[in-house]
């Protein structure tokens, strides 16, 4: 079984793609309306909350690596957000 397919069955991992989620969610929000500080406050924190979830969560398997992670929960969660 692959990497990616075993993440699919891992709650850790799912929750990154939906913290991810999140984080794309408020960014579309904040890009949406005119420009304002506080427009972009939620997505820095979202964006924020994903990235601290993905260091530890590669930190806390074996041979995970950090980058990796952190691309294959973006692809996840852009492919989760297309199909609606």
């Amino acid at each position: 079984m692959t990497e990616q397919a075993d993440e699919k069955k891992d709650p850790g991992f799912e929750e990154l793609v939906a913290l991810e989620v999140r984080a794309l969610e408020a960014h579309r929000e904040a890009v949406a309306g005119p420009y304002s500080p506080e427009a972009w406050v939620p997505w820095r924190e979202a964006a924020s909350v994903f990235q601290e979830a993905v260091r530890e969560y590669a930190a806390a398997g074996e041979g995970r690596n950090r980058f990796e992670v952190e691309m294959r929960a973006k692809k996840a969660a852009k492919e989760r957000l297309a199909a609606g």
